[in-house]
C-alpha cells in the first residue's frame, strides 16, 4: 500500500473533527435537556409552595369564618334565651296575677 503521510494526516484530521463535533453537539443536548429538566422542576416547586401557602390562607379565612359565625351564633342564642326568659317571666305574672283575683274573696 501506497499512503502518503498527507492522506494520512488528512484522514486523522477529519477523524478529529468529525468525533469533536459529535461529542460537542450531545454534550449540549445533555445540558440543554438536564437544564431543562431542572428548570420544570423548579417551576413545579415553586407552584407546591404557592399551592401550599394559598391552602393554608384559605384555611385561615375558613377559621375566622367559623369563629365569627359562632360568636354570631351565641349572640343570637343568648338574645332569644333572654327573650324567651322575659316570656316566661311575663307568664308567670300574669298567671300569679289571675291566681290572686280568682283566689281573692268577691264583695
Amino acid at each position: 500500500m501506497n499512503i502518503s503521510t498527507r492522506r494520512v494526516l488528512c484522514g486523522a484530521a477529519a477523524v478529529a473533527l468529525a468525533s469533536a463535533l459529535t461529542l460537542s453537539g450531545c454534550g449540549k443536548k445533555e445540558t440543554h435537556s438536564l437544564e431543562k429538566a431542572g428548570a420544570e422542576a423548579d417551576k413545579a416547586i415553586n407552584k407546591a409552595r404557592e399551592a401550599g401557602a394559598e391552602a393554608a390562607k384559605s384555611m385561615s379565612e375558613a377559621a375566622e369564618k367559623a369563629k365569627a359565625g359562632a360568636a354570631e351564633m351565641t349572640a343570637t342564642a343568648g338574645a332569644a334565651v333572654e327573650k324567651a326568659g322575659e316570656k316566661v317571666g311575663a307568664a308567670a305574672e300574669k298567671s300569679a296575677e289571675k291566681a290572686k283575683t280568682a283566689v281573692a274573696p268577691k264583695k
